[in-house]
């Protein structure tokens, strides 16, 4: 799923902000660090933030065993434990900022994705969210196979009841003060393993799981 989460940030950072290089963004449940290090990559000046430190002792582990990660750790590479809140409150401030598989998981979203919206820019701060729609395939797809049949991640990982639709991150994205530039959807192919993204004639209504830009008015 990385490369194409990546390949969206791109396309929208380049139409709206002027590009990835240089600009100072954050990822918000960085986990393991597999997108910070892919934005890191392409110039970024990355903050990779999660709630658990042993993700962000992980991620550090992890990019020290890369010889040019290695050496942007500590400057347009680190790792902090802290949440997008407290971040916020310290008076961060970031180009754009990454949630991605996320805030399905916060018990607050709307205010997890004030927060997010309150440290970009206005007009030119984007802010992305990567989540599952509530449907009942999506929770035969991420709970009941991937959960219980298949055993891909450990149960109880996800609770569908906290899935939030396109038609409520619109509304949470306005009363939070931004505007949603896109949704798109993200297909798993089954046969390859593969991820790709495409609405293909199907409405937003229908989708699994949706990747989305925001930007802040």
């Amino acid at each position: 799923m990385n490369p194409v989460r990546v390949g969206y940030f791109r396309e929208f950072t380049d139409a709206f902000a002027g590009g990835i290089a240089g600009k100072r963004v954050l990822d918000i449940g960085s986990g393991g660090g597999l997108l910070s290090e892919s934005l890191a990559r392409l110039g970024a000046v990355v903050v990779g933030a999660d709630a658990a430190e042993e993700n962000t002792k992980m991620a550090t582990a992890h990019a020290e065993r890369d010889p040019v990660l290695r050496n942007k750790l500590h400057g347009s590479l680190q790792y902090r434990n802290v949440t997008a809140e407290s971040l916020r409150d310290a008076g961060e401030e970031f180009d754009a900022v990454c949630a991605l598989e996320i805030i399905e998981h916060v018990d607050h979203p709307e205010q997890f994705l004030q927060a997010c919206i309150d440290m970009v820019p206005s007009s030119s701060g984007l802010v992305f969210i990567s989540t599952m729609n509530r449907t009942a395939l999506a929770k035969f797809l991420t709970v009941t196979l991937a959960e219980d049949v298949l055993g891909l991640v450990s149960r109880g990982t996800h609770d569908a009841n906290k899935y939030i639709t396109p038609k409520e991150l619109r509304g949470m994205a306005y009363r939070c003060g931004a505007q949603v530039l896109d949704i798109d959807a993200l297909w798993l192919n089954p046969l390859t393993k593969t991820w790709s993204r495409g609405m293909s004639g199907v409405s937003e209504d229908h989708l699994v799981n949706y990747i989305a830009c925001l930007r802040k008015k």
